[in-house]
């Protein structure tokens, strides 16, 4: 690379380097730099290359004087400093449009249990995505924004936002770092300024946010206050778990009825609620038996509150009795002693005698009964009940279910008439998620699991009977 020649004189027609030019020459010899390069104020204009000088025709010689108004030959034009324009050359950031408008583009995230052959699975996250309006989100603050994040899924009435903080949620949209799976989580109203700023910021061509809300974060948020009915002597309607008759069916409301006449009808001093006979036999009557016995009476409009309960109710109760006769407690490794002779005040050898033959001899007795019986011709095990009719396998479904589960009939006639109007059978139940069986039957949790797991088994067995009288 050739040596540049650094100019000394007026009449070296050399241009030099750059820093002669500017430092140099203004510095060490004033009378031969240039006079554009002596203003301090304006901006520095540097010279055209010696090439560019000559193929533009502009290149300034020895002798060349400048006319009033001309601007030195061989470099670019230098303006007056009143002629310059007060715009300075970095571009200042735009002012901060309050009234801009961005469409809200709100994601709710909710975890689902999933369940295997096994038992529970991995928990699985399902997202709905949904858009709002377009809003001035720059006038917003952070719990009007949360209003309106929840006003986007339906949620005003059931979530507030925290006076201080939260609910978290996170923001993102085109053009931040990261995308959605790195969104920065906004809880604080500092937070939520930070973001105004950088949304501000933005390109002019960005007008949709996304936001991204986890249910599982919104429980500390619900709104437990309800709206009280104007009218004091009206039910309140408002709310989604407030008491009212028209939660209730006709066929329950009639059961509550005759169970309140049980009640009444059926005191008792020892126990609380009792049935007692003609022979002054104490029934208990726990709320499985007065809802037994008042949907009986639902049923049967001649059976009365101070009737005695249907026979085989009586014959179900009499065999699970809960106020039983009180039996001496064992004592030792022996079991309960008999009573001594002294404290009977004597001995009595047929009574012990009496005692100890008797189940001698109903055993033989019922010996001799199944030697005299006729045998059947059949296998030796016992035949299992036939098969229900298709259209009354939920019936029976349901009523087996409430049979091992101990529920009450009131339960399992409300979750009847929940899967019939969604048109489910139990081999359905056995192939749907657990949690739709809990929304259609009202059932708990634990009972909707076991149902779901009893379907499947009870459609098992149906089908081996079906095959083995096929």
């Amino acid at each position: 690379m050739p040596r540049i020649r650094n100019r000394w004189s007026h009449d070296d027609e050399n241009p030099g380097s750059m820093f002669h030019e500017l430092v140099v020459l203004p510095t060490l010899n004033p009378d031969i730099a240039r006079p554009e390069y002596h203003n301090t104020t304006g901006p520095v204009i540097y010279p055209q290359p010696r090439s560019q000088q000559l193929a533009n025709g502009i290149l300034m010689t020895s002798g060349s004087t400048l006319s009033s108004g001309e601007q030195p030959q061989g470099h670019v034009a230098v303006l007056p400093p009143e002629s310059l324009s007060t715009t300075s050359v970095v571009d200042e950031p735009a002012n901060k449009d309050d009234d801009r408008l961005f469409y809200l583009e709100v994601t709710l995230e909710r975890i689902e249990q999933t369940f295997t052959t096994r038992g529970p699975g991995k928990p699985k996250i399902i997202t709905e995505n949904k858009l709002g309006p377009k809003l001035a989100l720059l006038k917003l603050s952070r719990a009007e924004i949360v209003r309106e994040i929840y006003s986007v899924h339906g949620l005003e009435d059931r979530y507030v936002a925290g006076p201080v903080a939260g609910p978290p949620f996170r923001i993102s949209c085109k053009g931040f770092t990261g995308g959605q799976k790195k969104a920065p989580t906004i809880r604080l109203n500092d937070e939520w300024s930070t973001m105004i700023d950088r949304l501000s910021t933005s390109k002019s061509s960005v007008d949709t946010v996304q936001i991204i809300l986890a249910m599982k974060d919104l429980e500390p948020y619900k709104d437990h206050k309800r709206a009280a009915s104007p009218d004091p002597l009206e039910e309140t309607t408002y709310g989604t778990n407030v008491p009212s008759k028209d939660s209730y069916s006709a066929v329950q409301r009639a059961i509550g009825h005759k169970i309140t006449q049980l009640k009444s009808d059926w005191p008792c001093a020892k126990h609380g609620q009792c049935y007692i006979d003609t022979d002054g036999e104490h029934i208990a009557l726990s709320r499985f038996r007065l809802n037994a016995w008042a949907s009986a009476m639902a049923g049967d409009k001649n059976l009365l509150s101070t009737d005695p309960p249907p026979h085989e109710l009586l014959l179900e109760w009499r065999g699970s009795r809960s106020v039983d006769v009180p039996t001496p407690k064992p004592r030792g490794r022996q079991g309960p002693h008999l009573i001594s002779a002294s404290a009977s005040g004597g001995s009595d050898i047929g009574t012990i005698f009496a005692t100890i033959a008797t189940p001698f001899v109903k055993s033989l007795a019922s010996m001799a009964v199944a030697s005299l019986a006729p045998t059947s011709p059949s296998s030796s095990h016992r035949l299992s009940s036939p098969p229900p009719a298709f259209e009354d396998e939920l019936t029976s479904c349901l009523t087996a279910f409430a049979s091992a589960r101990k529920l009450s009939i009131t339960a399992i006639s409300s979750a009847q008439e929940g899967l019939e109007g969604a048109a489910y059978t139990p081999d359905i139940m056995g192939e749907v998620l657990p949690t739709r069986i809990q929304e259609l039957t009202g059932l708990a949790e634990g009972h909707a699991i076991a149902l779901h797991k009893f379907a499947r088994e009870w459609c098992g067995k149906v089908d081996a009977k079906r095959a083995r009288r096929a």
